[in-house]
């Protein structure tokens, strides 16, 4: 065991057992896949001649920067600030404005290599022999757009922001009185066992560094005004049509994870944050999504928990864990011969509670909230006890109720601050006990860190599964899908806003890969200049300390 106690306040202090199951996982390399010394200095600053390039000089970038993402100026007001730019400094100085017009920018943008990850895509065919009677979407192809997931991973793991925030090994985390603590993911006793299960399996991973690579998806709306555009398969009272998507959503997942199966059983020389290169073995982590969409995941019946086989009659009832063997077995009992998405994985243990639909919005708000507003309503009529709050420092008001269109994660965190005493002595002291037990809890979940004794759960099952889960992936409020959620604006509804709203997709994709141009190149020129910093106080100190050596 490869532990270290730690020095804090002159006693000892958390254990940290660093022994990884991969065995002195995370040893560095160069570029070359020679091993170095753990000693061994990064290599120093190259020169660059133009650190601004494909930009001429900083004005450049940052007006790009500042046009494109900032105020999200259209073409035509481009073409006509540059127009005016031009004419002033033809009268001045006899001198050119940075840019054209707005192709010169775009082209500016579009040449910057930092953490390229070109869009790639795949397109359905239409069978031949399709008769003339079919449906119209059996005669349609579809096409799926996607950045290859080991390039993305690739530039994740090269990105210098994470030079001290990354760890190369799964690790466990014991307090001074002996007790395990949970906090971020690679403290997870899941990292742990899949990378001693990676190393039983191939000894030839002793030394890689174990990345556990954690999905995200979600389904979201371009147009909130009529709410019925969406980016994602439309549900359809049509059987044969809904298990199509169903099959061309898993066979999707398929096509577009394929580029990662080679690191997971084979390691591969990486750049990692701190700049070393290192070998590294790739493994599915987690799949964060809301619970429609894990029953498509997990393809378990609407209503049923994709944790655990408890009726949907009676989710309280014991009930064992869904599993791999589990599936086969019905797969067998119904002869079902169709291939498998999870072969290699147990998509159950991948789903993950997740913290913003099950318990911030679904059961608070969707379900403890609606119930007592329908209770008081019965009870005493609609008062609108929320909206007569007055206002305090700190506090959100809801001056029309709780119950308004767009309502988000943060929405209902403002509104558990304010709901036990907006509803005081308006409930019996027994429901008021079951809301401020699941208040509790709500806030405990949401720690960054736990240890064997300072959770405790109440009744409700989609809760239940959470002490497993914090034990398994760590504390669930930094694997949340209310991370993602503000991603909808970004990379759908404001794109959707900018195009001209006919075959908006294309748009849609370069205006996302503009912005992660410009976003990497923000990270690597600030990485860039923070070198040239402290390399110019190292040089300046150095001087200094040789002069007064040389006085002495």
């Amino acid at each position: 065991m490869d532990g270290a106690w730690h020095a804090q306040h002159g006693k000892l202090s958390d254990y940290c057992n660093h022994a990884p199951p991969l065995r002195s996982s995370g040893k560095k390399y160069d570029q070359t896949d020679a091993p170095l010394d753990s000693n061994t200095p990064v290599l120093p600053l190259s020169a660059i001649e133009n650190i601004w390039a494909p930009f001429d000089d900083e004005v450049q970038f940052c007006l790009t920067d500042f046009l494109f993402q900032k105020v999200e100026m259209s073409q035509d007001d481009i073409n006509d600030l540059m127009d005016l730019w031009a004419l002033d400094l033809e009268k001045k100085c006899g001198s050119d404005a940075p840019f054209d017009n707005h192709e010169a920018l775009y082209k500016a943008i579009n040449e910057i290599r930092v953490s390229s990850a070109p869009w790639k895509c795949f397109q359905t065919i239409v069978p031949e022999d399709l008769s003339r009677d079919a449906p119209d979407w059996q005669k349609q192809s579809y096409q799926m757009w996607f950045h290859d997931p080991d390039v993305v991973i690739q530039n994740i793991l090269a990105n210098p922001d994470f030079a001290n925030k990354f760890d190369a090994t799964p690790y466990i985390h014991l307090n001074s009185d002996g007790q395990c603590c949970w906090s971020d993911f690679m403290s997870g006793n899941f990292a742990w066992h899949h990378s001693t299960q990676i190393y039983e399996a191939n000894p030839n991973t002793k030394g890689a560094m174990y990345v556990s690579i954690i999905l995200r998806s979600n389904k979201t709306t371009v147009s909130i005004a009529t709410g019925n555009v969406e980016y994602y398969p439309k549900y359809d009272r049509d059987v044969a049509f809904r298990l199509f998507k169903k099959k061309l959503y898993h066979q999707s997942l398929t096509a577009i994870l394929c580029s990662l199966v080679p690191a997971m059983t084979t390691p591969v020389v990486h750049q990692c944050p701190d700049e070393y290169y290192r070998h590294v073995i790739y493994d599915l982590g987690l799949y964060i999504v809301d619970y429609p969409e894990q029953v498509l995941l997990a393809g378990i019946v609407q209503g049923w928990c994709v944790k655990c086989t408890s009726p949907a009659t009676n989710l309280n009832a014991p009930g064992d864990r869904h599993s791999r063997k589990h599936t086969k077995v019905l797969l067998d009992a119904f002869k079902n011969e169709l291939d498998v998405l999870w072969d290699n994985y147990n998509i159950h243990e991948m789903l993950l509670s997740d913290l913003l639909h099950q318990v911030i919005k679904g059961s608070f708000k969707d379900h403890l909230v609606e119930w007592v507003y329908k209770y008081l309503v019965l009870k005493d009529g609609d008062k609108q006890l929320i909206a007569a709050i007055p206002p305090f420092p700190g506090l959100q008001r809801f001056p029309h109720g709780h119950r308004f269109k767009q309502w988000t994660g943060n929405d209902s965190k403002a509104l558990m601050k304010v709901y036990l005493a907006a509803v005081a002595g308006y409930l019996p002291d027994s429901i008021m006990k079951a809301l401020s037990a699941f208040m509790d809890f709500c806030y405990l979940v949401q720690r960054s860190d736990f240890n064997e004794s300072n959770f405790s759960l109440p009744r409700q099952h989609a809760i239940v599964h959470y002490p497993s889960h914090i034990m398994e992936f760590s504390a669930p409020n930094g694997l949340c899908s209310s991370i993602t959620e503000s991603w909808h604006i970004t990379t759908i509804k404001k794109p959707w806003q900018h195009s001209n709203h006919y075959n908006a997709l294309s748009q849609m994709l370069l205006m996302n890969q503009c912005l992660d141009k410009l976003a990497a190149l923000h990270m690597d020129l600030s990485s860039y200049l923070k070198k040239l910093v402290l390399m110019e106080w190292i040089h300046q100190s150095s001087t200094q300390l040789f002069a007064c050596f040389i006085q002495q």
